[in-house]
């Protein structure tokens, strides 16, 4: 599998992020359209260039946006630290086509992961109030096919809180990497060995799949994750 180079020319270059924290997904909300054509709606509405780093089509083919290293235009407030990736279609009418998830899935595990680690993967609705990347994204899908037969992990870091943990976004990525550790969201299922788990329940009943040992860096108020998480880094 490769990337589809698409050359595109953007009114000036964008800025190079200094950090990558998550991978957000998109739905194009739209038929299958290609990363030219969803560059022309972008700038169309006087941005720099199409916002998403990489686009999907519904046969699979992944073709580049913006360039991965630098600032997209795809999650206000979340731009600067993240990488944006769109699957062609409208997800609340239609789900995307098994090539698409296989392709996403690629991307991250095999091309993305590898280069600026196991971090976070998550909806942009995880991150604005919107719908994307729509009612019939099919999580549990997806998120089996990422989990696919790995072994048991040593360590994992779930993030089980119900709300969104952006404050903590430098702790946990630091966390991560110290424990070389993926991060995974609430309701994912996790298979390891010991599952580091912030915010949220610590119950193992509570949490999806095979936990193993369960470390809790949690309080009863987020104040009190957060607390928990800083002395819990001073540590490792």
């Amino acid at each position: 599998m490769r990337i589809r180079e698409t050359n595109l020319n953007f009114t000036r270059t964008p800025a190079n992020r200094s950090s990558t924290a998550k991978y957000i997904i998109h739905h194009s909300y739209s038929g299958d359209v290609s990363a030219q054509t969803i560059h022309g709606w972008h700038l169309a509405r006087g941005w720099l260039g199409i916002g998403y780093h990489f686009v999907i089509r519904h046969n699979g083919n992944i073709e580049r946006g913006r360039a991965e290293r630098t600032i997209g235009a795809h999650a206000r407030g979340h731009n600067n630290d993240s990488i944006g990736i769109c699957l062609t279609g409208n997800f609340m009418i239609n789900v995307p086509s098994k090539a698409q998830l296989e392709s996403l899935v690629w991307l991250l595990k095999d091309y993305l992961f590898p280069r600026y680690g196991e971090l976070p993967v998550g909806g942009h609705e995880d991150y604005q109030a919107t719908l994307c990347p729509g009612a019939k994204f099919p999580w549990d899908t997806f998120r089996t096919m990422m989990e696919g037969e790995e072994e048991m992990a040593e360590r994992v870091i779930l993030l089980n809180s119900e709300h969104p943990m952006n404050d903590m976004n430098g702790g946990i990525v630091w966390l991560s990497q110290r424990l070389k550790a993926p991060v995974y969201f609430k309701g994912t299922p996790v298979k390891a060995k010991r599952t580091y788990v912030v915010g949220g329940s610590t119950d193992k009943s509570d949490i999806a799949g095979e936990p193993g040992e369960i470390v809790p860096i949690s309080g009863e108020t987020r104040a009190q994750t957060l607390v928990a998480l800083g002395k819990f880094l001073e540590e490792v």
